[in-house]
């Protein structure tokens, strides 16, 4: 038995099938972040500028989902400036941190951006930034990385996902000499809604 896949719209077309079984298609791909701009669901976390001067581990930024959706990140950026030392930075994701004075002091980061201009969409999330010497408690090494000073660092992740009430710090350690440098964490993410995933 043969299947007929005919244009619904009432043109008549059908689709075309070559010798090899391939169904000839035109479609476009976009990444799931992508899509979620579409329907104001991406956002970008941003602690703003902080200034490290000393080397002693310092939580930069903390990030906790309220959403009842999860909130997916898939990158996080490390932007360190001109450092008193050109030793390496070590940068450090936590998952799960329960409380430390970064969540004590909550001080909010500089933004909270719906990435979708149009949309008037918000992000329900405990979003704070540290400072000097601000610590973190309670969560687990998930990712580490070695940063040098002047420089962008964007590490792609794949898809962290953050259920409701789960959260992520991000720390940054400067080198040995380090009297002052630079440093902004940003977060890329979105929500992920049924309408996003499709369902």
């Amino acid at each position: 038995m043969s299947i007929i896949i005919e244009d619904g719209g009432g043109t008549g077309k059908r689709a075309k099938v070559d010798a090899n079984n391939r169904l000839f298609v035109n479609s476009t791909a976009e990444s799931l972040i992508d899509h979620a701009t579409d329907y104001g669901e991406r956002y970008n976390i941003n602690t703003g500028n902080v200034t490290l001067n000393s080397t002693t581990e310092s939580a930069l930024l903390y990030v906790k989902n309220n959403e009842d959706d999860d909130l997916v990140i898939t990158s996080l950026v490390y932007n360190i400036g001109s450092a008193t030392s050109t030793d390496n930075i070590l940068v450090d994701v936590y998952r799960n941190p329960t409380s430390g004075t970064i969540v004590s002091g909550a001080t909010n980061v500089t933004a909270v951006s719906n990435m979708n201009y149009g949309s008037n969409k918000t992000l329900l999330v405990n979003a704070y930034v540290g400072a000097q010497s601000l610590t973190q408690t309670g969560g687990t090494i998930s990712v580490k990385s070695i940063i040098r000073e002047k420089t962008r660092a964007v590490v792609s992740l794949g898809a962290i996902h953050l259920p409701k009430g789960s959260s992520l710090a991000v720390t940054v350690t400067p080198p040995t000499g380090n009297t002052g440098v630079l440093v902004n964490i940003a977060a890329s993410c979105f929500r992920y809604t049924s309408e996003v995933a499709g369902e």
